[in-house]
């Protein structure tokens, strides 16, 4: 998964169809947001979500869920200011000199 995400964030600061980008990063984050809102109310004790790899260890608590809601909030902002991927011409047309 660790892969997936520097791939996704490559793609995000490369700035190419970012819209499309972003679309999918809201996505991951819908999933994660998801996932640990899931497992906090079933009460799983997890000393290490995942959510940093094994480096930085952190338990799974509402804190995490939290921390997912406001990726996916940015994640949606993002989709919503990203330019479109395939902007309409302009209408603006051209005479000819001899029209």
């Amino acid at each position: 998964m660790a892969l997936v995400e520097l791939a996704l964030g490559v793609w995000l600061f490369s700035g190419l169809k970012l819209k499309k980008a972003a679309i999918v990063a809201l996505i991951l984050h819908v999933a994660y947001f998801f996932w640990a809102l899931f497992n906090v109310q079933r009460g799983l004790n997890l000393q290490n979500c995942g959510c940093f790899g094994v480096h930085l260890a952190r338990p799974l608590t509402y804190g995490t869920v939290v921390e997912d809601f406001a990726l996916t909030l940015i994640c949606g902002l993002l989709v919503r200011l990203a330019p479109p991927e395939n902007p309409a011409p302009e209408s603006s047309q051209t005479r000819s000199p001899l029209s």
